[in-house]
């Protein structure tokens, strides 16, 4: 019996989010009639088959226009995103370098297993 309401609270979890993306997507485009979009992109040449691929996972009332703007978008985001993390990780290593205090292997693992368990609630 608890078997069956996990499932129906992991199907309604589910449906709740498959909800709210489409509440953001609608959202996300009508707000996009109210932006004045002044740059271009250049245009892009696709494969018959890419350009296929990417109009068959269009959502309802999409364009691809719109596809591609919403990956460009994350892609941009991806990349400063990378670039942050890597910067982070740069300065870390100098801080390491300058104090000499540097932090196992081990311990690193076990601190992140750490926070997992934590927020797995396994622990």
């Amino acid at each position: 019996m608890q078997d069956r309401h996990r499932d129906h609270a992991a199907i309604s979890d589910l449906l709740l989010a498959v909800r709210l993306e489409k509440v953001y997507f609608v959202l996300h485009m009508q707000c996009e009639v109210f932006v004045m979009k002044s740059a271009t992109i250049p245009p892009l040449r696709v494969t018959p088959e890419l350009r296929q691929a990417a109009e068959s996972v269009l959502q309802d009332g999409e364009s691809l226009s719109s596809f591609v703007e919403k990956s460009l978008v994350k892609q941009v985001e991806f990349r400063k995103n990378q670039a942050a993390f890597i910067a982070r990780g740069l300065a870390a290593r100098e801080s390491a370098k300058e104090s000499g205090k540097y932090v196992s292997k081990e311990d690193s693992l076990e601190a992140l297993d750490a926070i997992l368990d934590k927020y797995r609630g396994t622990k």
